[in-house]
């Protein structure tokens, strides 16, 4: 299981994340069983830059412009773009109960949204990844609180990545509204593309 921590600004489209991954540090390790590999993620409207471990110390940031990226299942999820499965038009929504996140009281819903939908009104990469994958609709949980702030959401998703089909599970918990953000994108002279 990967997980990760960050912080996002909706206003300019930026996140940041630390994300742990068993099998990203298999891969760099070379063997089973090694240590979760810690890696930093920068999010733009644009591009993902990665720095991973054992990655050049010149150049120690990977550019991977999205406009450019045909294969999506190997990018880690911008948290911002979950929020974006919500603009598309559901056949309906369940309310399935009370709970607590992050010591805020929710109502939990179950939305099975359209895909068509979806992939009309969001970015290229949603609607990529719901193009991707092949279900004409698709459920997504979602907890808000009593301020109508949306404050886990969950849903999984399908993908190809050559022969091999897979799905993934995100949960992205929306926490500290409001607070300072500052991400700064790496400097071109730390990035390789």
């Amino acid at each position: 299981m990967a997980t990760s921590r960050g912080v996002l600004d909706f206003r300019t489209g930026r996140g940041a994340a630390t994300l742990s991954a068993p099998f990203v540090g298999a891969l760099l390790e070379a063997g089973a069983g090694k240590a979760p590999a810690a890696f930093e993620v920068v999010y733009t409207p644009t591009a993902v830059y990665l720095r991973i471990p054992k990655s050049d110390a010149r150049r120690p940031w990977t550019k991977i412009a999205l406009e450019r990226q045909t294969d999506r299942s190997v990018l880690p999820e911008n948290p911002a773009g979950g929020l974006e499965f919500l603009s598309g038009e559901s056949r309906r929504v369940d309310e399935i109960g009370r709970d607590v996140v992050r010591g805020a009281a929710t109502t939990r819903y179950r939305v099975e949204l359209e895909a068509a939908s979806v992939a009309a009104r969001s970015s290229d990469a949603v609607r990529r990844a719901v193009e991707e994958d092949g279900r004409r609709a698709f459920p997504v949980d979602v907890w808000i609180d009593r301020a109508g702030l949306i404050r886990r959401l969950r849903w999984d998703q399908r993908f190809r990545a050559g022969d091999t089909s897979a799905r993934i599970v995100v949960t992205t918990e929306y926490f500290a509204f409001g607070a300072a953000v500052a991400i700064d994108v790496p400097p071109p002279d730390q990035v390789a593309d």
